[in-house]
């Protein structure tokens, strides 16, 4: 080819790649303002150090975003063709600054209630997405028009930035040396190194520190390369059966007669225990709950296993924590071997039936349901009243409730009943006839909070009039934490905080309170314990519950921030996901005899890893 005039590429290339990067690091700093509070313990240092590190994915990010182009218009580039190399550049560099500031924010917002970046996971819920699309865009409207400028501020630079006719003319072989140049630049900058593994999001838990990771990623980089389902096969230990052995607590069953009392499980929208006071003497933000608990068995220090109500069904209904970034309902192991409580009892001849006040298909509740055993749902759809409709979400709780009692009072007994509310989500729907009367609080959650527990007390005047009352176990508990204002919910272990409580109107759990640990994956196997058919059906059930009434001590295991954390009475043991970053804390106040060495409580987490990971993968978790 002869010496021609053309577009420059590399400069323009550059100048946008840096223009992207910077928009990314103006991001992360909207996310740690929004987000203070989940990093207001770190140091200053390590605070500069993560924004340091976040550059890292930055690049990777915007190279990634950049890539499609930069493939064809390196073509373009090559032969000199020149309206198209411009057209192309025309059509495709508005996209990135739109996918940049379209995640990061909205993953800014949603941050709090999750607790990490999310990825391709939240595609699963674009429906509900859409549903809350418009009051969300209200909600948060001043952000939204700064995003809207935002994103027309950057398409336009970046469009300044099209390459145009460059002063220099270079030979078609220059023109190929630099397009391999940059091709060599773009694929070392999304792999960012030469290593034999691909930068992850796992990466940004291992420095500075492992609490700095959601600060160092950017929420793209995350919905483009987190790898969902899958699980790396575990081998701590030379077999899974002796991870199991490990994992074993051996307790003798309750000692009570077998019975045939009812079950109701009542999962309370994001309850956290920071909205109940923990003093006797005063109410909080959720008075019926509070006496329900002098009436009950309490659980003082009791655990949510995920951040999200689709993680705590899974850990309510069936004793499946979850270990993956994408929720066991939308994964590929949906279809692995998992009995959940209603389906054991069923095989006790128990009917079953689940409340949502939500519209159907919302957060998959109902498919999770039936996959747990429930023959029976009750939906937003199948509700008789829309009028009681909140016009954002679903059915108010009050009436709703209500309508569980009467709906519970058509059954045969024995029966299984599950509810999980909703009013108390955002956007915090209150019916008009309540604005004012619940104390309004420093969060917006808090006069929801206190809407909810009067229909929970509601709920409970009525059903004490039917028959089936006196013979039914409740259990309480919420679906996981949501905002918080006190530091002492914002840590670790806080930030799953919930109440667990077990009430028995007929006297056969004497109330009150435990400083056993506790966690949802007991949930199940206490309820069977608690029917005297905890030996029968032991072999049904997963392996990461104890019962809650045996003489065992507790304990609880999840994922946060992504670190896993085993908590007993004695300590408590974060580690980063490779093992290589561990955080011991003894309890001081503890006078449990527990052996709680960092050694033993780190042998007993890699066996719950293990006992998860292979289990999944093999589909052996219930053999």
């Amino acid at each position: 080819m002869p010496t021609t005039r053309h577009f420059s590429l590399l400069h323009p290339y550059l100048k946008n790649l840096l223009l992207l990067i910077l928009l990314c690091s103006a991001l992360r700093v909207l996310f740690f303002a929004l987000n203070y509070q989940q990093f207001q313990t770190l140091s200053n240092s390590t605070l500069g150090l993560a924004f340091l590190h976040g550059l890292r994915f930055d690049l990777a990010t915007v190279t990634l975003c950049l890539a499609p182009w930069l493939l064809l218009s390196l073509l373009f580039y090559i032969f000199n063709w020149q309206r198209a190399l411009r057209l192309f550049g025309k059509i495709y560099w508005p996209l990135p600054p739109l996918l940049i500031i379209a995640t990061n924010v909205a993953d800014t917002l949603y941050f709090p209630f999750t607790g990490r970046r999310s990825g391709p996971e939240v595609l699963s819920f674009s429906q509900d997405l859409a549903d809350q699309a418009g009051q969300l865009l209200g909600q948060y409207w001043l952000l939204a028009t700064l995003s809207v400028i935002s994103v027309f501020l950057f398409i336009a630079a970046s469009l300044s930035l099209l390459p145009k006719i460059s002063p220099v003319s270079r030979p078609w072989y220059s023109r190929l040396a630099i397009a391999v140049g940059i091709f060599f630049f773009a694929a070392v900058s999304i792999r960012s190194g030469f290593g034999s593994k691909p930068l992850s999001p796992s990466h940004a838990f291992n420095w500075p520190a492992a609490s700095t990771g959601h600060l160092v990623l950017n929420s793209t980089f995350t919905l483009l390369r987190q790898d969902l389902s899958k699980l790396d096969k575990i081998d701590f230990f030379a077999t899974d059966k002796q991870a199991r052995q490990l994992n074993q607590r051996q307790s003798a069953p309750w000692p009570t007669p077998a019975n045939r009392d009812n079950v109701v499980i009542i999962v309370l929208e994001s309850f956290s225990l920071e909205y109940i006071s923990t003093n006797r003497d005063s109410a909080g933000y959720a008075p019926f709950l509070q006496h329900l608990m002098k009436q009950s068995l309490y659980f003082t220090d009791a655990y949510a296993n995920g951040r999200r109500s689709i993680d705590a069904l899974p850990a309510v209904l069936a004793g499946l924590p979850t270990l993956m970034q994408e929720a066991f309902i939308t994964s590929g192991y949906l279809g692995n071997k998992v009995s959940g409580l209603a389906q054991v009892l069923r095989l006790e001849d128990y009917q079953s039936w689940f409340f949502h006040g939500a519209k159907n298909g919302s957060m998959h509740i109902d498919t999770m349901s039936k996959r747990f055993g429930f023959e029976n749902y009750t939906g937003r759809n199948e509700y008789p009243d829309q009028s009681d409709f909140d016009g954002k979400w679903g059915i108010y709780d009050e009436p709703f409730l209500q309508h569980m009692a009467s709906t519970l009072d058509t059954l045969q007994q024995p029966f299984v009943a599950g509810v999980f509310t909703i009013s108390s989500h955002n956007p915090y729907s209150i019916p008009a006839q309540y604005e004012g009367d619940f104390p309004k609080g420093t969060l917006k959650i808090h006069p929801t909070i206190g809407y909810t527990d009067m229909a929970l007390r509601k709920f409970f005047a009525s059903a004490k009039k039917m028959p089936w009352y006196d013979n039914t176990l409740f259990v309480i508990t919420a679906d996981h934490t949501s905002l918080s204002d006190n530091p002492d919910f914002q840590t670790a272990t806080g930030r799953h905080r919930v109440p667990i409580l077990l009430y028995s109107p007929n006297g056969k759990i004497s109330p009150g309170d435990s400083n056993k640990v506790a966690q949802h994956t007991d949930l199940p196997i206490t309820v069977l314990d608690y029917l005297g058919l905890s030996e029968k059906y032991r072999d049904q059930l997963l392996p990461f519950g104890h019962s809650l009434l045996a003489e065992t001590a507790g304990e609880a295991f999840f994922v946060e921030s992504d670190q896993y954390v085993l908590i007993n009475q004695s300590a408590t043991l974060l580690a980063s996901k490779d093992f290589q970053q561990l955080e011991f804390k003894p309890n001081a106040s503890s006078d449990s005899q527990i052996d709680a060495t960092q050694s033993q409580m780190l042998k007993r987490l890699k066996a719950k890893v293990q006992i998860y990971n292979n289990g999944m993968i093999n589909n052996d978790l219930i053999r």
